[in-house]
């Protein structure tokens, strides 16, 4: 009964990162979602690589097995390609692709790691010595490695399962600032996935950017707020804002999609998340009951998305200083 009020009620019409669609069968509702595959996470654990490494931002992409790992990863995905319900794929989440001394980490791993061996061979043909790497060399080398995991991980997708999008890795943090995230990524996915936080209001010069460098559209995929007045929670974790209210969440709902539906680059949003996890994240405390104020405010904008993009892309392009820019 609570997922058939989410959706025919309240106005949600697709299940992001994470979500179950058997829990929405079971009440009778068949509802868009997006399966998540972790291709790089999978890989780390059977190789041994650790988590430690990923949080140093270091991923075995160099490794000859890999490409063939993914491939073979990729196979079950042919049991979901006729599947009328999914949107898209996720192949990981919040990958550490951060250019930031990128070079010296790779070159930093044991001396017969597949990672410094690249690395160095990669210095060497651009006549390049430890001690000169530059600020252009870790850019191109971060270039280089976010293309190849793309190219990887979609190529592997799109043999099993042609017919369904794919929505990326969920950029996050700093990677979203960096301009090769999205021109290396750009030829190999379908759609920008965002992890946004951090900002009340979404960046409009920021959104045009991420698809303008990619000439592909933009969906926010977490984002959410944390109220001080939900019983029994812990919010000191979570990278959301806190407020004092579930009103409050609801105003800042209200004020975040109605700053996404004014940029024509962007096509979505998904909120995190479904139930409280010791934060207030949720749009339902932890007993499954729904914080009415902000399901309140999620409704009024839920209900209305079209007319409300159709009016504030046209009726109100002049009234906002930061007009947003079409990208073709």
């Amino acid at each position: 009964q609570t997922n058939e009020y989410l959706v025919n009620q309240l106005g949600f019409n697709t299940m992001g990162c994470w979500s179950s669609p058997d829990v929405f069968k079971e009440a009778g509702l068949q509802v868009p979602y997006c399966p998540h595959w972790n291709f790089m996470h999978t890989y780390c654990r059977k190789r041994s690589y650790g988590q430690i490494r990923l949080l140093d931002g270091l991923m075995p992409i160099f490794d000859p097995e890999f490409e063939e790992f993914c491939d073979e990863h990729a196979k079950q995905l042919g049991e979901k390609r006729n599947d009328p319900w999914i949107l898209g794929h996720f192949s990981d989440n919040e990958l550490p692709l951060k250019e930031n001394d990128i070079v010296s980490r790779y070159l930093s791993t044991p001396s017969n790691d597949p990672g410094q061996l690249y690395a160095m061979k990669w210095l060497a043909e651009r006549k390049r010595d430890r001690k000169d790497i530059t600020a252009d060399d870790n850019t191109a080398f971060c270039t280089e490695i976010i293309n190849r995991y793309y190219r990887i991980v979609s190529t592997a997708i799109k043999k099993y399962d042609p017919n369904h999008l794919f929505l990326g890795t969920r950029f996050h943090g700093f990677v979203t600032r960096q301009d090769c995230t999205f021109v290396a990524c750009a030829p190999w996915v379908d759609v920008i996935s965002i992890n946004y936080y951090h900002r009340w209001t979404p960046e409009q010069d920021w959104l045009d950017r991420w698809s303008r460098l990619s000439n592909r559209p933009v969906i926010i995929t977490e984002w959410y707020a944390k109220g001080e007045d939900a019983a029994g929670c812990d919010n000191s974790t979570g990278g959301g804002f806190t407020v004092a209210t579930q009103q409050d969440r609801g105003s800042f709902y209200e004020n975040f999609t109605i700053g996404l539906l004014r940029n024509p680059n962007v096509i979505g949003w998904h909120w995190f998340r479904y139930l409280d996890k010791g934060a207030n994240m949720g749009i339902l405390d932890s007993s499954y009951q729904p914080y009415s104020p902000l399901l309140e405010s999620m409704q009024k904008i839920n209900t209305k998305i079209y007319s409300l993009s159709d009016f504030l892309l046209t009726e109100c392009s002049d009234v906002f200083s930061d007009k947003p820019e079409v990208v073709d």
